[in-house]
């Protein structure tokens, strides 16, 4: 049997590029190439310091994906033959995955939690507590702002220990409760939709 071939489409330009598919701003989370920034890194910082905030950026969007895939393998290794060597194996790397000041003195030059302190402090920059509850801070607020999932998730995925905990430190920092700041950028996207569709209809004749 001949095999068939599809012939060019004579209104179609080879040469164009396919349109995109129109972006969606709560999927920015999903797009590799626009990751979100929870710590703003300046070129004019030293480079331990780049060094720590580059770090805490990166551990506290992974940090609940990591704890997730270790405790799936925590509850596959309890009908192991093995379980006794594997358990207490998994259970250290959970503990490890915990961005806390301890984890992060030990993951940037194995150094203890002390000497980290007088680090930043010496060029006078944050405590590393201040540090990450700055970044999970900013971190939530990014997947607030972008991601349609309960605010629940939220705070697992933002490393909080609950809700309620993670609604005191929101409120107490942007005098809001999370709820009503997604309201808000929300609303302000809204907004901005509106008035940027009014501009692009002024003076257009509307088709009868």
């Amino acid at each position: 049997m001949p095999i068939q071939t599809l012939s060019p489409d004579p209104n179609q330009n080879p040469m164009k590029k396919p349109t995109p598919p129109p972006r969606r701003p709560w999927a920015d989370h999903l797009i590799p190439n626009i990751p979100p920034m929870p710590l703003h890194i300046s070129a004019d910082d030293p480079p331990f310091l780049r060094r720590v905030y580059t770090l805490v950026n990166q551990w506290v969007q992974t940090e609940w994906i990591m704890a997730q895939q270790i405790q799936q393998d925590i509850d596959n290794a309890k009908n192991s033959p093995i379980r006794k060597q594997l358990m207490p194996l998994l259970n250290n790397a959970l503990k490890d995955t915990k961005l806390n000041t301890a984890n992060l003195a030990r993951r940037l030059d194995n150094m203890s939690a002390s000497a980290l302190h007088k680090e930043l402090s010496a060029y006078g920059a944050p405590t590393p507590g201040a540090i990450i509850r700055r970044a999970r801070l900013s971190y939530a607020k990014h997947l607030l702002a972008y991601m349609r999932c309960p605010i629940t998730e939220i705070v697992a995925r933002a490393g909080y220990r609950d809700h309620d905990h993670f609604t005191e430190r929101f409120k107490a920092v942007l005098g809001m409760t999370p709820s009503a700041f997604r309201r808000g950028v929300r609303d302000a996207r809204i907004r901005n939709f509106n008035r940027n569709y009014r501009k692009s209809r002024k003076g257009k004749k509307i088709p009868k």
